[in-house]
Parts: C-alpha cells; sequence; structure tokens
C-alpha cells in the first residue's frame, strides 16, 4: 500500500494546530469547555477533508455540522468517561477510544465513505493511540510538552488521513 506521505505531514500539522487552538481557547468552567474542542476539531477535520483530500461536501452547511455533532458528542462523553475514572491511568486511553469513535462516525455520515468498518476502527485505533501517548507522557512527567489536546488531535488526524486515503483505493475484489 503506497500512501501519500504529503498529505499525512499536512493532516498531522492540521491537529497540531487544532490540537494548539483548543488548548489555547480550554477553558473549564464554563459552556466554552464542551463546545470549544468540539467546534474547533470539527471544523478543522472539515478544512482539512476539503483543502487536503479534496472531499466536497454534499450540503456546506450540514457536513460540517454533522462532523462538530459527532466531535461534540464524543468529546463531552470523553470528559465525562475521564471525569469518573481519573484515578486510573488507562482512563485517558479509554477517552481516546470514545472520542475515536465518534469521530469516525462523523466521518462515515458527512463524507460518505465506503469503507465505513475500517474507517471507524482506524479512527478508534488514533484515538487510543493519542490517549496513550499522553498517559505514557503523564507517567514519564512530560505532559508539560505534549499537552493533551496537541498529543490527541494529531495523532488522531494523522489516523484519519491514513483512514481517507485507504478509503479511496480502489478495491482489487471485484
Amino acid at each position: 500500500m503506497n500512501l501519500n506521505y504529503k498529505h499525512l505531514g499536512m493532516y498531522l500539522v492540521v491537529g497540531i494546530a487544532s490540537g494548539l487552538l483548543c488548548h489555547l481557547i480550554y477553558t473549564s468552567h464554563d459552556v466554552w469547555q464542551y463546545v470549544g474542542p468540539s467546534l474547533v476539531l470539527g471544523a478543522m477535520i472539515a478544512l482539512a477533508g476539503r483543502y487536503i483530500s479534496g472531499i466536497t461536501p454534499r450540503n456546506p452547511w450540514l457536513n460540517p455540522l454533522v462532523l462538530i455533532l459527532a466531535s461534540g458528542v464524543g468529546w463531552i462523553l470523553a470528559l465525562e468517561f475521564g471525569s469518573e475514572y481519573w484515578k486510573m491511568v488507562w482512563s485517558w486511553i479509554g477517552s481516546g477510544i470514545i472520542g475515536g469513535v465518534f469521530v469516525g462516525i462523523g466521518l462515515v455520515i458527512a463524507w460518505r465513505l465506503k469503507r465505513i468498518w475500517m474507517v471507524i476502527m482506524l479512527t478508534t485505533l488514533a484515538g487510543g493511540l493519542g490517549g496513550l501517548v499522553f498517559a505514557l507522557s503523564d507517567f514519564f512527567g512530560f505532559d508539560e510538552f505534549f499537552p493533551l489536546f496537541i498529543t490527541w488531535q494529531g495523532i488522531l488526524l494523522l489516523g484519519i488521513g491514513i483512514a481517507i486515503q485507504i478509503d479511496s483505493r480502489k478495491s482489487s475484489i471485484f
């Protein structure tokens, strides 16, 4: 399988930029805690799909809204899961998996991807991997160098880039 590494690099940069924006605007005391990260992440995924992969939305308003809503549901559930089990190291991985599942569902609905289970599986795997990397950086005391949003969203968007490239390939089975 040949991947376009230039596009994957662009997805990684978009993920890091999205994480940086979320890190800068995040407040933990109001409704912006729930709205801000999902709005930024959904908008950045929509922009990356449009301008990096050339995915033209069926509806220019509805498709980004679906991504933002799916990101919002994933973020709220991941936040609730993380706050319930915050003492457990694995809670970061579980929260990442929850967020990845809902972002994958949003991608499949908004972009009409053909390989539904593969896209959801890759975004879930990328979400869990992002949670694992953050848990490891927190365990070793590097969480100040690798903030949560930047780590998780960078890895998630890299996973989305891989999923889109695999989904866009023609199947060799007729």
